[in-house]
């Protein structure tokens, strides 16, 4: 199944730990999912999409075999339900589906993570897909908290 992933799976350690294929994190390729938006659902933790005219959602795309698929969905939880979408890809347009939670705030999610930097831990911030979509502001290679 391709899936559309734009939160928390973006991380390519967190999507091969939770998907339980090291694989799978080479075969991410960069999407937009347009019309919609990404916020924090009401504990603020974890995002969901809301449709928004304007709006897109930077992630990537990644084609998942059934044991791995079932994995990411004990991850994801009962609160997200796999919703097709259409997004924009390198290669042009491809459908996906995306887990979507009701209950999304009008508050943007930005991903925030911090990762050991010698012996003290800074904020890491989300970049586009192409290689880790997770980078620290430090020259000593990161290990995520």
């Amino acid at each position: 199944m391709r899936l559309f992933l734009y939160g928390t799976l973006l991380d390519p350690d967190t999507l091969a730990r939770r998907g339980g294929a090291s694989a799978v994190r080479a075969r991410l390729v960069a999407a937009t999912l347009l019309g919609w938006k990404r916020v924090k659902m009401r504990d603020g933790r974890y995002p969901t999409l809301r449709r928004d005219r304007t709006g897109s959602v930077r992630g990537a795309v990644v084609t998942v075999r059934g044991h791995v698929l079932a994995r990411l969905a004990a991850y994801e939880g009962p609160a997200y339900r796999l919703t097709r979408v259409v997004v924009d890809t390198p290669n042009g347009k491809t459908a996906a589906n995306a887990w979507i939670a009701p209950g999304g705030t009008h508050v943007s999610w930005k991903a925030e993570r911090r990762c050991l930097v010698g012996a003290s831990y800074q904020s890491c911030n989300a970049k586009s897909v192409s290689g880790s979509p997770f980078t620290c502001h430090a020259s000593t290679p990161p290990r995520y908290q």
